[in-house]
């Protein structure tokens, strides 16, 4: 058993890696269709720059606006890898939200994110009474700086009257009001009914629970999901892989 708090650090650190790391398994799944997402997801990123943003940050973001989300912000929680906590941001004045202001504008306006908003400290918390022993009974928890989770407030904010206008398909679960997991259980099996007695091809993703935190990499892939392609016949299978897309 390691004692050591570097070795501790290190076994961890190797472990995480190890987890985020996508993991691709040839000839498990459609390896056309990965390499159609991958170039479509790349040619809309770079349609994406210079491009208009609709109401949702036409206007820039004022100092009022950045200091009503630091009012609001919880005490006593954890920082991040750059020791802001919210507390240096509660006390820290105007000078501060015009700081914070100025940077998230910069921000929109090159429209790049900063490496260090990025960069988290992943924490192994463990899942109930499970056997302490395993690693994959450890959940993590990714501690994010202060100032990149106001400013993800901040888009948060301009953007939910935008995403509550109708944007959204209605037989997606998440940021749907009134939509639970059970009803997104149940779209789901109506969906790949409706589509396989129609002899479509339907990919479905599904979360491996037994492992600590679902992952997506740069290019929307995942390796804590189980994906299955549904071809005609309800209930048949085949292979595991790291893409998903809508019914064919």
């Amino acid at each position: 058993m390691l004692t050591d708090p570097k070795a501790l650090c290190d076994t961890w650190g190797e472990y995480f890696k190890d987890l985020y790391t996508p993991q691709d398994q040839p000839g498990k799944f459609d390896d056309d269709f990965k390499e159609h997402v991958t170039h479509r997801l790349q040619q809309m990123e770079t349609e994406s720059h210079g491009c208009d943003s609709g109401t949702v940050l036409k206007e820039v973001f004022s100092v009022h606006e950045i200091a009503r989300i630091c009012d609001k912000l919880k005490k006593g929680k954890a920082a991040g890898w750059d020791g802001v906590y919210p507390e240096h941001i509660i006390f820290g004045g105007p000078t501060l939200r015009r700081a914070l202001t100025a940077i998230f504008n910069n921000i929109v306006a090159g429209e790049y994110v900063p490496k260090a908003f990025r960069k988290g400290i992943v924490i192994p918390i463990p899942k109930g009474d499970k056997d302490t022993s395993n690693k994959d009974n450890y959940r993590g928890i990714t501690l994010l700086p202060t100032i990149s989770k106001i400013f993800e407030k901040a888009l948060l904010l301009r953007a939910e009257p935008w995403l509550q206008s109708g944007v959204i398909d209605q037989r997606q679960g998440a940021n749907i009001q009134k939509c639970s997991s059970i009803h997104t259980s149940l779209l789901l099996q109506e969906t790949i009914a409706h589509n396989a007695e129609r002899g479509a091809t339907v990919y479905t993703a599904f979360l491996d629970t037994k492992r600590p935190l679902t992952l997506f990499g740069s290019r929307g892939s995942s390796t804590s999901y189980s994906m299955q392609e549904w071809t005609g016949n309800y209930g048949a299978y085949s292979g595991t892989t790291t893409w998903t897309s809508n019914a064919e």
